[in-house]
């Protein structure tokens, strides 16, 4: 198996965009201490930028152009997983209402559960992406 990157102009910038990302957080993580957690977060973003660029590198061109099933597949499992955020969301507004719940009251717990509903939302929509990818549908 023979491996082989290309380094087209995309991808280098995407990789030059890496690399300002990782020397400003270097700065704010060694230099700045207020601001240390940022840098590292900065570092962080920028080494998975180059593992993400190095992946993009190593496939040909023709792979990552997307054909009508992976948008429609997209469009579709978007369509559900909002779906799925919303009757969540009206089951705690309904709950609200009813007053059955008092932890649901308009503090930190709603927002936790805001939070909630938005890993939920990203997680169902990576599960019915991968579902209608493998379905074919």
């Amino acid at each position: 198996m023979k491996f082989k990157i290309e380094f087209r102009p995309d991808i280098l910038k995407f990789i030059g965009i890496s690399f300002i990302g990782i020397l400003i957080g270097l700065f704010l993580f060694f230099l700045i201490e207020p601001l240390g957690v940022l840098g590292f977060i900065l570092i962080l973003g920028g080494f998975m930028g180059l593992l993400i660029a190095l992946f993009a590198a190593s496939k040909p061109g023709c792979d990552l152009v997307r054909d009508e099933r992976l948008i429609k597949n997209a469009e579709k499992a978007g369509y559900h997983s909002f779906l799925i955020l919303m009757f969540i969301a009206a089951i705690i507004v309904f709950l609200r209402m009813l007053k059955l719940s008092p932890s649901l009251t308009p503090s930190y717990e709603l927002f936790d559960a805001a939070n909630s509903l938005y890993l939920i939302g990203l997680l169902s929509y990576i599960i019915l992406y991968r579902y209608y990818k493998w379905k074919g549908e």
